[in-house]
């Protein structure tokens, strides 16, 4: 149960909370019944995980900085998969939370026809 506790608070840490919650809801407004959650939550993820790469190259870095980067994230996949995982999982909670409540506030009592003329 450690563990698990211990994935949680990697997956969503500090800094990382505040943009897994703005990328969820964002990404919450493309969902629809022919476009559903999980798929928006793959682009999600992606954008996630290619954020810091972006930052890094946006504030000056070297491109063999950020390939180096790339490079050891790409083989650190297989032993943070658990990390991964986990973060998928909570973006697509977040996106399908937002779905819904956007779906329950526009869902409200249907207003009566009005006629053309007040009078």
């Amino acid at each position: 149960m450690q563990d698990l506790a211990y994935l949680f608070s990697i997956g969503f840490s500090g800094s990382d909370l505040a943009r897994a919650l703005w990328i969820g809801l964002l990404f919450s407004l493309f969902a629809s019944r022919k476009f559903p959650a999980w798929r928006v939550t793959i682009f999600a993820f992606v954008l996630d995980r290619v954020w810091p790469f972006l930052a890094m190259s946006f504030a000056g870095m070297g491109n063999d900085i950020v390939l180096d980067s790339i490079i050891a994230t790409i083989l650190r996949v297989p032993d943070d998969a658990a990390y991964y995982i986990i973060r998928y999982l909570g973006l697509m909670g977040l996106i399908y939370l937002g779905y819904h409540v956007r779906r329950f506030l526009h869902a409200g009592k249907p207003q009566e026809p009005t006629n053309a003329y007040p009078y």
